[in-house]
């Protein structure tokens, strides 16, 4: 699609899978082709809605005012595209790569791509095994995604290296996820084993909960134990510095929540992609210079 302003174009890839990631892929993939299709209308869960679009525009936001100069951004997971209108927004005519192994929802965030303009470079391909190009991106996003990757440290740790390689040096891998911490007080959440959470910081992989949201989401889906994300994507020359709830980051803006007591299961992130030799200085001096922690 060509327009005097703007561009989307679309790459579809076969997904050529072995092992336990092919039945994670083809469930969700056939399960948001469902959803994309039959999508709920836009009056459900209309506080939830506003707060999190909130939460992912300051998101960008923050990192905009951070980083000096933007050139591409790469959207993993990006679903529908209910995030490209707020990446257009704040990264204006800023490439977008927007990577989805559903193709349905993929069809869907091309058209609405061609509603706000948006350059997007759309790919229908799974997010674990697509090679994503080597030192080019400024900003990799990755929301409500991460517990599809946490199966395994083996899956989680060949993801983080992924996104790290497609980094420039100083670029942020930023997003949200569900808070591990609250899991266990989310109404939208049922654990397959309650023991398991006893023990997570031994054995923080796999740990599988049914997360049910009616017409958005009904799937398995494994705890994000953060600590250990942090420790394994430190090890690729990601260093973690913002982690907040939603409701806190909300109220940092001065925004009052709609729906605090939904927000309570959720945080953002945002990792810095530093230099490897800066990784060895960290054990010494352990806060990097550009970002502070929690700010």
């Amino acid at each position: 699609f060509i327009h005097a302003f703007w561009c989307c174009d679309f790459v579809c890839h076969a997904i050529s899978l072995t092992g336990p990631h092919v039945y994670i892929v083809m469930q969700t993939s056939n399960y948001y082709d469902s959803v994309a299709v039959q999508q709920p209308a836009s009056s459900a869960w209309r506080n939830r809605r506003i707060d999190h679009n909130q939460v992912k525009r300051l998101l960008l936001k923050w990192i905009q005012q951070r980083m000096s100069h933007v050139c591409r951004i790469c959207d993993l997971a990006c679903g529908r595209g209910g995030d490209i209108n707020k990446i257009h927004e704040v990264f204006t005519s800023v490439p977008c790569d927007c990577i989805d192994s559903s193709k349905e929802s993929i069809n869907e965030l091309i058209r609405r791509s061609e509603e706000v303009h948006a350059n997007t470079h759309a790919i229908c391909a799974d997010v674990l095994s697509h090679k994503l190009p080597k030192n080019t991106y400024d900003v990799v996003l990755m929301n409500f995604a991460l517990h599809y990757f946490t199966y395994s440290q083996e899956s989680i740790n060949a993801l983080l290296g992924n996104i790290s390689a497609s980094l420039k040096e100083g670029g942020a891998f930023a997003g949200t996820c569900m808070n591990w911490r609250t899991l266990h007080e989310c109404k939208s959440v049922t654990m397959y084993d309650r023991q398991c959470m006893d023990k997570i910081d031994q054995t923080p992989w796999g740990v599988r909960y049914k997360y049910y949201l009616p017409g958005c989401v009904d799937l398995d889906e494994c705890v994000v134990h953060f600590p250990s994300i942090v420790q394994l994507a430190f090890k690729h020359g990601l260093y973690v510095v913002k982690h907040r709830c939603f409701n806190g980051f909300l109220q940092e803006h001065g925004i009052t929540p709609l729906a605090s007591q939904v927000n309570h299961s959720y945080v953002l992130f945002v990792f810095k992609k530093i230099a490897v030799e800066c990784v060895c200085l960290l054990y010494i001096a352990p806060h990097p210079p550009c970002f502070q922690v929690g700010g």
